[in-house]
């Protein structure tokens, strides 16, 4: 198992938008690289695109996270993030170069990868303008996994440990950071091997004791371990509540505090309501419509009463792509409807290798992929 996919596994289900509708992106053959661009076909971008650079305000946030809100956007709005990469894969199916480019096709960022004899991720180099980053991975028996990461060009260092079960479940993790603050991380699991809840606690905290020096606790005690996440499922191992609590300091005092909840609702397999909320603020309402292969044909947002929601979004598909995307907003001067439609382009092996989005009949941007197998 590779370690680093499975911590990435159990982030994912803590995501506010825990039901997506992007469809399953199964490539046939065996690939040796993968190029993908999105072209804007008109002058009307992203507004989010405008703020900062071509990946947005935001900036550019790495492979995974840029990937996930790219198909997130396309999928799901009328506009359109940005993406431009190639990636190349070795014999045994394992990203080995990942490249990411600006719109007019300068190099940005490099990710390189190497694998041991294992087939495990044996070291990371992330290479910019500015600065090169190295990650080392020290698998050892018994589950141990040492990760270390330097900067070449700034004052940077970071280590993680990391302590797996035979079944590959995380156990432990300890973070020491650069300016010497040291972090841990238990997880526990129920009989089912479900994650119930995340134990954190700041082993050394200079930051905690530079801003909070005169208090009388001590920030290394057993005190400063808490229940950072906490799982709840059901009779049928579903998750039906998801907390993300947070520690802050108030007049000398520590105070764990709720930062964020989910609660789902299902039918069968299917979840049908999704409600949260940040903190106290007033929280959203989801609901989902599937059809008889199981797929979201609807989505209705936000209010606590389906009838009421002031947005849906409909969704139409042709075999295992969306076809049409059809975004309905109640607004206070009137009713707004969005028309999106998808057209695909495939190559010999039935793979994708062009997408045009059309919005409400103009052409708008057209998502290219290059397949060498």
């Amino acid at each position: 198992m590779n370690f680093k996919h499975f911590f990435f596994t159990i982030s994912i289900i803590f995501s506010f938008n825990c039901v997506y509708t992007q469809p399953i992106d199964t490539i046939y053959g065996k690939v040796k690289k993968i190029r993908e661009k999105v072209v804007f076909l008109t002058e009307i971008e992203n507004p989010q695109l405008l703020y900062y650079d071509d990946y947005g305000h935001y900036g550019f946030r790495g492979p995974d996270v840029t990937k996930t809100v790219f198909k997130d956007d396309w999928y799901n709005t009328e506009n359109c993030y940005f993406i431009n990469y190639e990636r190349h894969f070795d014999a045994n199916a394992n990203v080995v170069l990942d490249l990411w480019f600006t719109k007019e096709d300068s190099l940005m960022n490099t990710y390189q990868y190497t694998y041991d004899e294992s087939n495990r991720l044996k070291q990371e180099i992330n290479t910019s303008e500015n600065n090169t980053s190295i990650k080392n991975y020290y698998h050892k028996k018994g589950g141990h996994l040492d990760i270390i990461e330097q900067n070449s060009d700034v004052s940077y260092f970071f280590h993680k440990y990391e302590k797996y079960d035979k079944n590959g479940k995380l156990l432990r993790e300890i973070r020491y950071h650069n300016k010497g603050n040291i972090k841990e991380y238990i997880y526990n699991y129920d009989e089912n091997s479900n994650l119930k809840y995340i134990i954190t606690g700041n082993l050394i905290d200079f930051n905690d004791y530079t801003q909070f020096k005169e208090k009388k606790f001590n920030v290394d005690s057993i005190d400063n371990y808490y229940k950072s996440t906490i799982n709840t499922y059901n009779e049928n191992n579903q998750l039906i509540k998801y907390q993300k609590l947070i520690k802050r300091y108030r007049n000398n005092k520590i105070y764990i505090e709720n930062y964020h909840t989910i609660n789902k609702e299902y039918e069968g397999e299917k979840v049908v309501k999704t409600s949260g909320a940040y903190s106290d603020n007033k929280p959203s309402f989801f609901y989902y419509d599937y059809d008889e292969k199981n797929r979201i044909i609807a989505k209705y947002c936000c209010s606590e009463n389906k009838k009421d929601a002031f947005r849906i979004r409909n969704y139409t598909y042709n075999g295992d792509q969306i076809q049409s995307l059809s975004i309905t907003r109640h607004l206070k001067e009137g009713t707004k409807v969005d028309s999106i439609k998808f057209s695909y382009k495939f190559d010999d092996k039935n793979n994708w290798i062009e997408i045009l989005k059309t919005v409400n009949g103009v052409k708008r941007y057209k998502w290219i992929r290059t397949i060498e197998y």
